[in-house]
């Protein structure tokens, strides 16, 4: 199996004031700027519902349009007409935190969704792109996340966002499954799933890093430098190399472990 990637996180840093956490992430995985129109960046204005038609990435150009103040949201994907399995779209909620507006449905001020088509993440390296997020979630202060793996780029990305554009019907019976109540993501965790992301508070209650490191039935605990974690239900190879997809029966005892936090 060569997996696509989805990813959604839940933080409260206001980046129209500081987007270095979102240039940075963007930078990883884009470039600061389109490679012969191979990406476009976008912004949604406060206000609207609607996505712009892309530009050809210019970081500097859309960081200014993130710090003026008058984006709901900025983003980064591929081009139009880019095969799904080189898929790569970023976006990230960006409106000033005194704005009259509701960024999020979540128990935090913004979230930001991401997702990876299998022939992308070959290019990047997936552990390259974890590591990005990672870095985000750490310096966005993320309080809760998930990471999802799937056959699909469009499934990956319906884990993540609980959309069901694209989806066969058992697809999104499976999306639907995840649809708990969102609104305490944040001060509950949102999860778990294949990747578990847990604020500074999640891993105190659970008794400190040190104990989660030791104790965590996963393959891997990252600590993040904030304080925070996140959780690799299974070994990246398992999924990448050798084809195993262990992820659903790793979950049953993470769940069982994971329940202070719920």
């Amino acid at each position: 199996m060569e997996p696509a990637l989805g990813a959604a996180l839940y933080f409260d840093a206001e980046l129209a004031r500081e987007p270095a956490p979102f240039a940075t992430l963007v930078e990883a995985v884009a470039g600061a700027r389109s490679r012969d129109g191979a990406f476009v960046h976008f912004t949604v204005p406060l206000g609207k519902d609607t996505t712009p038609v892309g530009k050809p990435l210019n970081l500097t150009t859309l960081t200014h349009r993130i710090t003026d103040g008058t984006a709901f949201a900025a983003g980064v994907e591929t081009a139009p007409k880019t095969p799904a399995d080189a898929r790569l779209w970023l976006r990230a909620q960006t409106g000033p935190a005194d704005a009259k507006a509701r960024y999020s449905k979540t128990a935090c001020r913004y979230e930001l969704d991401a997702h990876f088509g299998p022939a992308r993440l070959r290019e990047l390296d997936s552990r390259r792109v974890l590591d990005a997020l990672y870095a985000f979630a750490d310096a966005a202060g993320a309080r809760a996340g998930t990471l999802h793996w799937a056959t699909a780029t469009a499934f990956a990305a319906g884990l993540a966002t609980l959309t069901y554009d694209g989806l066969s019907e058992a697809q999104e019976q499976r999306v639907g499954a995840l649809a708990e109540d969102p609104s305490r993501w944040g001060d509950a965790i949102r999860g778990p799933a294949w990747g578990t992301v847990l604020s500074p508070a999640h891993v105190a209650t659970l008794g400190g890093a040190a104990k989660v490191e030791r104790e965590a039935p996963c393959a891997k605990v990252v600590p993040l430098p904030s304080g925070g974690a996140v959780l690799e239900a299974t070994l990246l190879d398992a999924l990448l190399v050798e084809g195993r997809d262990d992820v659903d029966t790793a979950l049953v005892e993470l769940a069982a472990y994971l329940t202070p936090v719920v």
